[in-house]
């Protein structure tokens, strides 16, 4: 596996268990969601989850109105 021996594998596992001790099961958490998400994107390509999306088309002003206001600052 990559060259590497078991007691290398260990000694990393360790160093991962000091460095993120705590935050490891929300990685994992994170990662199993993220891995589920992609099965069923691949799987169903066609269902889309629109709350994600930024609406855009609303937004509080022009850009020009931003620029002229940077430019009395």
């Amino acid at each position: 596996m990559f060259g590497l021996s078991p007691w290398e594998i260990l000694v990393v596992l360790i160093i991962a268990v000091l460095l993120f001790g705590k935050r490891l099961p929300e990685i994992g958490s994170s990662l199993g969601k993220a891995i589920t998400n992609f099965k069923n994107s691949s799987k169903n390509p066609s269902l889309d989850n629109d709350s994600d999306k930024i609406d855009y088309t609303q937004t509080s002003g022009t850009v020009e109105s931003e620029v002229v206001d940077v430019d009395k600052k």
